[in-house]
């Protein structure tokens, strides 16, 4: 037990976790969470540290009610804040997609509350094992395989290098009292079948390969970080992806610039694979003139003789503004070739075109989008204005018009603002409360 203690503290450093500081908890009432809980608590004096702990109901079992209450429970005995959030199950899209941005929105939302140092997530070694093979098995390339870091901005995660094995022994000599969740035993799940089912059987064929899976993953980690870097200066170097210059890549290289570029287009390249990748370098090398190939999440890889883009298919059904949205959360919000920061200020300025101000209670309602056929948004002293005029009125090509963010509210489905070229006149109005800054940059 005192091995991981020690282990637990070392990663605290790594995290650059210091004395007096603020750690929102994420704890859903499962073991990893709780001994995480646990862990923590055990240094928390040593450190001086303010401990929250955030707990989001997601309402997708009768039991989840239960888990909250146990986890609040918890927090109380510990004389710890405690903060809830439920939230209605989405019911369609990539389920487990929405709900971690819900999730990740909802623990920002507390860290922004509370300002937190930093979120600590549970994730463990097999974890990140099990995230290494399901990403191997759907051929996700490079990237799918690396790992997840220990610390990523506000993000932490001091259990990544700690066994389920050793977290059980942990629990279980505490004397810690979990939930389990009864989904986790359902095979009908990929990453549930591959834990019960596939990873046990590696034992018999090298009992050290979760320990050797966990070097791999740290390694490629280090690699992706390197083709990223230079994909990076390939891409801002060049104004469109010269067909000869891309041909002249190597391979590793070649395939981290598309995978960027399709990441631009989209805003994430999570359905991205490598028969994606091969299909496109074949359109490159093995034609010639304007052809195109579909790719996933509505996006085109188009060569028009030297040139290649990378465009969204213009569709308007309710399925295509699913995949093209993201939601809105404090920070950094990459969408496609844009980043939209949003940051908290006490003190609005008069707004241009490219500033808006809303309330903070009201970021968990903005996602941002393509534009739609027939969008309008609400002008000061003008009334409503086409989308299409604005664009038109811009000189705005038609292709960037198709990449173009248009930020809206979830729940009226108004648009909110136009980054560079309208904001919608309810945007910035007299408030009381925290508010929210939102400036865009294209790049």
């Amino acid at each position: 037990m005192l091995k991981i203690i020690t282990k637990f503290k070392e990663n605290l450093k790594t995290c650059d976790v210091k004395n007096e500081q603020t750690i929102i908890l994420g704890v859903s009432g499962g073991i990893d969470s709780v001994a995480m809980l646990n862990l923590f608590l055990t240094v928390r004096k040593e450190l001086k540290l303010s401990l929250i702990v955030a707990h989001l109901n997601h309402g997708v079992r009768k039991e989840s009610y239960i888990d909250e209450k146990f986890v609040k429970e918890i927090a109380e005995r510990e004389k710890l804040t405690f903060v809830s959030r439920k939230i209605t199950m989405p019911t369609s899209g990539n389920l487990e997609e929405e709900l971690r941005d819900k999730r990740r929105s909802f623990l920002n939302f507390v860290a922004e509350s509370f300002n937190a140092d930093h979120i600590s997530l549970a994730h463990n070694k097999n974890d990140q094992a099990e995230t290494f093979f399901l990403n191997a098995i759907r051929g996700s390339g490079s990237a799918g395989l690396s790992a997840m870091n220990m610390t990523d901005e506000k993000i932490i995660r001091p259990l990544l290098n700690i066994s389920r094995e050793e977290i059980e022994n942990y629990a279980k000599t505490r004397r810690l009292e979990w939930h389990e969740d009864k989904t986790n035993k359902d095979i009908r799940y990929s990453r549930n079948l591959l834990r019960i089912k596939v990873l046990p059987e590696l034992s018999k064929v090298n009992p050290e390969w979760l320990e050797n899976i966990y070097r791999t993953t740290l390694i490629q980690n280090d690699i992706d970080n390197y083709l990223k870097t230079e994909a990076r200066k390939i891409i801002k170097s060049l104004k469109q992806l010269d067909v000869s210059i891309l041909n002249r890549l190597e391979k590793p290289l070649f395939y981290e610039v598309l995978a960027m570029m399709y990441e631009n287009a989209r805003g994430n390249r999570k359905d991205l694979s490598l028969k994606n990748l091969d299909n496109i370098r074949d359109l490159l090398k093995k034609t010639s003139g304007t052809k195109e190939i579909n790719l996933p999440g509505n996006i085109i890889a188009k060569r028009h003789y030297d040139k290649l883009d990378f465009l969204q298919k213009k569709e308007d059904n309710k399925e295509s503004e699913i995949l093209q949205s993201v939601a809105m959360k404090i920070g950094r919000n990459q969408f496609k070739n844009w980043t939209i920061t949003a940051e908290k200020t006490d003190k609005p300025d008069k707004s241009d075109k490219n500033t808006i101000y809303i309330d903070f209670d009201n970021l968990n309602n903005l996602k941002i989008r393509t534009r739609k056929p027939g969008d309008k948004i609400t002008v000061t002293n003008v009334g409503t204005k086409k989308l299409q005029d604005i664009f038109v009125n811009a000189k705005v090509n038609i292709e960037k018009r198709e990449l173009w963010p248009i930020v809206y509210d979830i729940n009226t489905n108004e648009i909110i603002w136009i980054p560079k070229l309208e904001l919608n006149s309810l945007g910035l109005r007299q408030t009381e409360k925290i508010m929210i800054k939102l400036t865009a940059k294209e790049e």
